[in-house]
């Protein structure tokens, strides 16, 4: 039992721990701890971070070091500033000196720590070094990678040992899924700082922030602070940029002028003479009809005219310096101290000088050698800080409209807010590329930020005659060019552009010309060992795509993969998949996107873009026209259903190609300051628009038109309106001439009840009424009375009879086959055994249930009740056969009798049917669409035939 309330009561305290700690795992806490001389924080999702801080300062005598932990009875208690700063004190009565620590959190996610000293004695003592941050930091998790972002720090990208690992100036340190923090110097630019990471057999890290003071003096009442240390907690990309910004600032970085595109002779060529050179590449610029277009054109190789005294004296530079003004580039040239193997300049004033003279002589770039040992502490500055004033010194000398590039083969923080571009890693000669990638890549955060990077140089192509291969070759030349295109960084080359094997390859300049501004993540810094992925993304008002690198940083082949997801794209979404090396479309990815096995240092150089689940109108998804595949050269974009137009810059290659994504070809509309030469297919629903003869200087647009399919056309919707509006106005006047129809026949069928009833009943009641009075004038005459009464009689049947056949036309109920067929059989027999007539009737008792109009029944029932009148009056028969059947889609009557017959061909009044019958019958019968057939021969009978449809 207490063995289980111990367990529920552990389980109850790590339930509350872990509430506790995701309630505070997205913030960053922070205190100072009086008793035991230490800082402690916690770090999001990280862990525990328990730190000290200490101070070494020389009094002449001897070496004190000032540590929070030493015991002392002088501890001032933490005071917390209204601007959020933390503060502690603590005097050392023996070295006459007080450590001071100013500890503060910026931003929510940024622990900040900077170490002081103030002397409170009687005699100066010098400043030697602090440390501002010496942590155990318990971090929670395993995989953890300790990554050095520095050039002068070897790349690694693991986690550290017992044996410590040093980084110079910042690093991260992160797990595989972005946790973990960035750390570097923040703040007043005071000196260089230096870390030294071990990790502890109980998997506790330690690290050890150092900064070196250079034993500046400290007198008495002064105080002196060392350079700020921070830990920025967030994924790699968004802790590195608010690092990088925050070291911009306490920096003062100047505005960006941007990056430059142009030439220099520092590498393998022909001829040394500069002269020579400059005239033979300013004559191609020239030549090149607006292909070739750099910002700065730089003389490079003049290490043994180190102070530019002969050069600008030279009578040619005029020459050179109007005509590199003519296309519109900055006149550059290198200056530098002197190094290893190449001579130079000495000091600052003979650095400033040379500036200040080739400024006045029209140079407007300059390349810059000046590393930062060769400054030394002057006693009350840290050299660090003398090499900062040197360098605003030469900031002074050149002016605010230099372009100054810092070429010391590292990025230095000491030279920010003094130039526009740095070197950011080795020399990247023809057998040296691979080597420079790491520190190139590791630069990309500091882009814009600090300065412009500047990878140096670049190459158009390999295996030309009389120039070394680039080792690697084809894939790693395409590799590095997309490296220096997606840094945005300067893009300069070395190679001879004017001659002719380089003359094909002038497109690999124009498609970085100029660099582009947008801004490149390397995906897997600070996550990672290697750095496979690149991406970019592009944001315009007309869409979106992401711009990917995948490379091969292995020494065999593989292949690599991009997730969408964690590349910040739509994981749902259909993204068009363009390759810009191989110009080919590649089809639509889903999620993830994986190369085929690419060789070392080989790459994919791809577009992705978005496309709709029912696209309704062209999407342009590439352009090999730049190598920032749209974010250069296109300046707007137009698209509808119908048409598609885009505007162009000068950027990239005169000669190119987009890519659209359209369910239907596009047409050229019009173009202008540009030629089109076709449209082909490039795949399904992909269109390659071939363009030529860009103008640069001069408006570019190409206006294309989508032909719509026929149901998609406004003028088909416009005649579908029109046949269903004649649709309906033909059914309105088919009803309506029905219903006048229906409406006539009505009248019709009315007016001819009215006259049977007229032309029968009344003369029937007529001849009643005449009898009658006769009969009643010869009453005393019984015989003749009598006839009279029989006449009456008789009349009155048929008058009976008649009114029998009125109401059996008006019943609709008897509008069918089977009712007609009855009637007709009853008044048959009827009729005739009153004329003493024999009647055989055919009539099948099945007969269908069809409908037969009221017309077509009175017209037939007339006409076989005129051919039974025919009968009785003339054909002298003893039998009639009447025969009802239905055949197919016919009603077939046939009426045959016995009598003396006739002939039809001639029929005579004085003969059964003669007259004007026979013509009667027949007319009644073309009224309602049937056929009427007579058969008969003297002595030989008769028959009437009658078929209809019904």
């Amino acid at each position: 039992m207490p063995r289980l309330i111990q367990s529920l009561a552990t389980f109850a305290a790590c339930c509350v721990a872990a509430v506790q700690a995701m309630a505070d795992g997205g913030r960053l806490d922070a205190g100072l701890d009086e008793g035991a001389g230490e800082l402690r924080a916690r770090l999001p999702q990280v862990g525990e971070l328990r730190a000290t801080w200490s101070a070494t300062i020389d009094d002449g005598t001897r070496q004190w070091r000032l540590d929070s932990t030493a015991a002392h009875e002088h501890f001032s208690p933490e005071m917390r500033s209204a601007d959020g700063k933390s503060t502690a004190h603590m005097l050392f009565p023996g070295a006459q000196a007080e450590l001071l620590l100013e500890m503060r959190i910026d931003a929510g996610m940024a622990l900040c720590a900077r170490v002081g000293v103030r002397n409170p004695g009687g005699r100066p003592f010098k400043f030697v070094s602090a440390h501002p941050i010496q942590a155990r930091i318990r971090a929670t998790g395993s995989g953890w990678a300790l990554t050095g972002l520095h050039a002068r720090t070897p790349v690694t990208a693991e986690a550290p040992g017992a044996e410590p690992r040093r980084i110079h100036e910042h690093g991260t340190l992160y797990r595989p899924d972005g946790t973990g923090f960035v750390f570097g110097p923040v703040g007043v630019p005071v000196s260089y700082a230096d870390f030294a990471w071990a990790r502890l057999d109980d998997g506790v890290f330690t690290m050890d922030a150092s900064v070196s003071m250079d034993g500046v003096r400290v007198d008495p009442g002064e105080t002196r602070w060392a350079q700020e240390i921070a830990l920025v907690v967030g994924k790699p990309k968004d802790a590195l940029a608010s690092w990088a910004d925050a070291v911009a600032r306490s920096h003062h970085a100047r505005k960006p002028v941007g990056a430059l595109n142009g030439w220099n002779n520092w590498n393998q060529l022909a001829r040394k003479d500069i002269n020579i050179e400059l005239t033979d590449i300013l004559r191609t610029v020239r030549e090149s009809d607006g292909r070739l277009r750099p910002a700065v054109v730089q003389m490079d190789y003049n290490y043994y005219d180190f102070d530019l005294t002969k050069s600008l004296a030279s009578e040619w530079l005029p020459q050179r310096r109007q005509e590199i003004a003519a296309i519109g580039a900055r006149f550059g040239a290198h200056v530098g101290f002197s190094g290893p193997g190449w001579p130079g300049l000495r000091d600052i004033p003979d650095l400033t000088a040379t500036v200040s003279r080739a400024v006045d002589a029209g140079i407007s770039y300059f390349k810059l050698f000046y590393p930062p040992g060769s400054t030394v502490s002057d006693g009350r500055r840290t050299a660090f800080e003398i090499y900062r004033d040197n360098w605003s010194a030469i900031r002074q000398a050149a002016g605010d409209h230099t372009y100054l590039l810092f070429c010391a083969y590292e990025p230095d923080r000491a030279a920010i807010g003094f130039v526009d571009a740095s070197r950011v890693g080795p020399d990247a000669e023809r057998g040296k590329i691979r080597a420079a990638i790491p520190a190139t890549l590791r630069a990309f955060p500091l882009h814009d930020r600090w300065f412009t990077m500047d990878g140096d140089t670049c190459f158009t192509g390999t295996d030309i005659a009389n120039i070394s291969q680039v080792d690697g070759s084809w894939p790693l030349v395409r590799t590095w060019l997309s490296m220096i295109g997606l840094s945005c960084g300067s893009a300069i080359t070395s190679d001879p552009w004017y001659w002719e094997d380089f003359k094909p390859l002038w497109r690999n300049v124009e498609i970085l010309t100029p660099p582009a501004r947008e801004r490149t993540e390397v995906m897997d810094l600070g996550t990672d060992q290697e750095w496979p992925r690149l991406l970019g993304k592009v944001r315009r008002e007309w869409g979106n795509s992401a711009i990917a690198l995948l490379w091969n940083p292995g020494q065999t082949e593989r292949t690599v993969t991009l997730d969408f997801a964690r590349a910040g794209m739509d994981p749902q979404a259909r993204h068009a998949v363009w390759s810009f090396w191989d110009d080919r479309y590649l089809g639509v990815a889903h999620g993830s996107w994986t190369t085929p096995r690419l060789g070392p240092s080989a790459s994919q150089h791809l577009v992705f873009t978005a496309l709709p689940d029912k696209p309704s109108k062209p999407v342009m998804i590439g352009s090999n026209l730049h190598i920032y595949c749209g974010a250069a050269e296109i300046k707007q974009v137009r698209s509808t259903r119908s048409s598609f137009s885009v505007e162009f810059t000068d950027a990239g290659a005169r000669e190119g190609a987009i890519y659209l994504y359209s369910q239907m070809q596009p047409v050229l509309a019009k173009a202008a300051g540009c030629t089109v030469s076709g449209i082909t297919s490039a795949g399904e629903n992909v269109w390659r628009v071939n363009l030529h003869e860009r103008s640069v200087g001069q408006p570019q647009r190409i206006d294309l038109k989508i032909p719509l399919p026929t149901t998609r056309q406004p003028w088909f919707w416009a005649l579908i309106a029109s046949v269903f509006i004649s649709l309906l106005f033909s059914l309105w006047h088919f009803i309506s001439s029905l219903r006048h129809e229906r409406a006539r026949a009505l009248d019709q069928e009315r007016a001819r009840i009215a006259r049977d009833i007229h032309d029968d009943l009344g003369a029937s009641l007529t001849h009643i009424a005449l009898l009658g009075e006769l009969a009643q004038n010869e009453i005393d005459r019984p015989e003749r009375a009598r006839a009279h009464v029989d006449d009456i009689f008789r009349s009155a049947r048929k008058l009976t009879r008649s009114v029998d056949e009125i109401v059996w036309a008006l019943n609709p109920s008897n509008d069918t086959i089977a009712r007609f067929a009855a009637y007709v059989g009853d008044f048959a027999q009827d009729f005739l055994q009153s004329a003493d007539i024999d009647c055989r009737l055919a009539i099948p008792a099945d007969l269908p249930d069809r409908l037969l109009p009221p017309k077509t029944r009175h017209s037939l029932f007339l006409v076989i009740k005129e051919a039974l009148h025919n009968i009785v009056s003339h054909a002298q028969a003893t039998c009639v056969h009447l025969r009802i059947s239905p055949d197919g889609g016919l009603l077939r009557i046939s009426i045959l009798d016995n009598g003396r017959g006739f002939d039809p061909q001639a029929p005579a009044p004085s003969r059964p049917g003669g007259g004007h019958g026979l013509a009667n019958l027949r007319q009644r019968i073309d009224e309602v669409g049937g056929m009427l057939d007579i058969r008969s021969a003297p002595g030989q009978g008769a028959e009437v035939i009658i078929e209809i449809k019904a």
